[in-house]
């Protein structure tokens, strides 16, 4: 066995929790539920981009870009949408799920931590 080409030598990734803020579960389970309504196994495809975008997310989440101020963006592979989350020392917050064609003004506000 091998190390990750990411990791140094006797250094274990990191991995944080991941905290769903309600606004952002809603939105992912709004998004399965219109793929999952379409022939063919995109529902499940969606899963396994969501599936692995949170692996990645809990364990190299400095690998995303910031949007702004301390939130990172990060998208769904194969899917037009993206996630927004906040770092914290053991936690990552998902603050939300959004379409691409969503207007980015919606990015900011109390939800986020801006006005």
């Amino acid at each position: 066995m091998g190390r990750r080409p990411s990791q140094a030598a006797g250094e274990a990734p990191l991995t944080r929790r991941l905290l769903f803020s309600p606004d952002a579960l809603a939105e992912v389970e709004e998004a399965h539920d219109w793929y999952d309504s379409h022939p063919g196994d995109v529902g499940a495809r969606f899963v396994r981009a969501y599936e692995k975008l949170m692996t990645r997310i809990a364990s190299h989440p400095q690998h995303f870009p910031v949007l702004y101020s301390n939130i990172h963006r990060a998208r769904v592979q194969g899917f037009p949408y993206f996630f927004l989350f906040r770092l914290g020392d053991s936690t990552i917050q998902i603050l939300a799920c959004f379409h691409t064609s969503q207007d980015p003004k919606r990015w900011r506000g109390p939800r986020f931590g801006s006005s």
